[in-house]
C-alpha cells in the first residue's frame, strides 16, 4: 500500500500513515473543522468590530466633522502622535476631576489624565485658585522670579542626584542639551540607548524607538554610526560588553518607567 503524506495539527507538521487509513481520515476532518470554526470566528469578530465602529461614529458625530476638518490642518488631523484613533478621534469641550465632556456632551472617564500630568484632577480647586492669584500678579514677567527657585530646589529634593537643574520646554529638549553636555564633559561621541526607549524628536535618538527596529529614520542630517549604539532591553550583560568595548561611549539613556516603552525596562 503507497503511503500518504497528512498534515497533523496546525503545526504544520508532516507524518507519513497509510493511504486510506481511518487517522489519517480523522486527523483531516479534526484540521478541518478548526479551520471552519477559525473561520467562522474572525468573521464574527469582524462583525462585531464593524458594529462597534458604527455605534462609535454615531455617538461622536460632532468628533468626526471637527477631526474632517483638522486633516486640512494637521499631518495626520491630529497634533500629538498619540491622539490619533481610528477610525476618528473624540473631541473633549471640557473637563472636571476624573470626567471629560466630549463636544457632543457625553460624559467620560479621563483614564489619560492629560498623558499622566493632571495627578490632582481636572479643575482641582487648590490648583485653580493658585494659577489664579497668580494670574492677577503677572503672566510673564520675563525674569528671574522666587517662585522658580522654590521649584528648583524642590526638584532637588525629589531628585537628589540632580545637583543642578535647568527647566527647558521639553524632552527633546532636555535630552539634547543632557547629550551636548555628556559629549562635553568627556569628549566622547556616542550615546548608548535601549530599543524601543523614547526620548525625544532630535536627531541624534529617534532611532529605533517604533517598530520595524532598525531601519534607517528619512531626513536625518547625521551618520547614525558614529553616533548612537541601540542594545536590547533588559540585557545588562549587552551593555556591559559595549561600555567595555567602545570607548566612545560619552553616555547612556533608557526610560525609567516605560512610558513609550511599554513596561519598566529594569528588571
Amino acid at each position: 500500500m503507497r503511503p500518504a503524506a497528512a498534515i497533523g495539527p496546525p503545526t504544520g507538521e508532516r507524518r507519513t500513515e497509510p493511504a486510506g487509513s481511518k487517522e489519517v481520515s480523522t486527523n483531516r476532518i479534526a484540521y478541518c473543522r478548526r479551520e471552519i470554526v477559525g473561520k467562522r470566528e474572525m468573521s464574527q469578530t469582524a462583525s462585531l468590530a464593524a458594529d462597534i465602529e458604527r455605534k462609535y461614529c454615531e455617538r461622536f458625530k460632532k468628533s468626526q466633522e471637527l477631526y474632517e476638518q483638522a486633516l486640512r490642518t494637521f499631518p495626520g488631523g491630529v497634533t500629538h502622535d498619540l491622539r490619533y484613533m481610528s477610525p476618528f478621534p473624540v473631541y473633549i469641550d471640557r473637563a472636571e476631576g476624573s470626567r471629560k465632556w466630549s463636544v457632543e456632551g457625553h460624559e467620560l472617564v479621563d483614564w489619560w489624565s492629560g498623558h499622566g500630568a493632571i495627578l490632582l484632577g481636572h479643575g482641582a480647586p487648590a490648583v485653580v485658585e493658585a494659577v489664579r492669584r497668580q494670574m492677577g500678579r503677572g503672566t510673564h514677567p520675563g525674569a528671574c522670579h522666587e517662585l522658580e527657585l522654590r521649584w528648583g530646589s524642590l526638584v532637588q529634593e525629589l531628585v537628589p542626584s540632580a545637583e543642578m537643574v535647568r527647566f527647558v520646554n521639553s524632552g527633546t529638549e532636555a535630552t539634547m542639551m543632557a547629550f551636548r553636555l555628556a559629549r562635553t564633559f568627556t569628549g566622547r561621541r556616542k550615546v548608548l540607548k535601549f530599543r524601543g526607549h523614547f526620548h525625544g524628536w532630535n536627531d541624534f535618538i529617534i532611532q529605533d524607538a517604533d517598530q520595524p527596529y532598525g531601519l534607517p529614520v528619512p531626513g536625518l542630517g547625521i551618520d547614525l554610526e558614529e553616533e548612537l549604539v541601540v542594545v536590547p532591553p533588559n540585557d545588562l550583560d549587552r551593555v556591559a560588553e559595549v561600555l567595555a568595548g567602545d570607548k566612545q561611549i560619552a553616555c547612556a539613556i533608557l526610560e525609567p518607567t516605560g512610558g513609550h516603552y511599554g513596561r519598566v525596562p529594569i528588571r
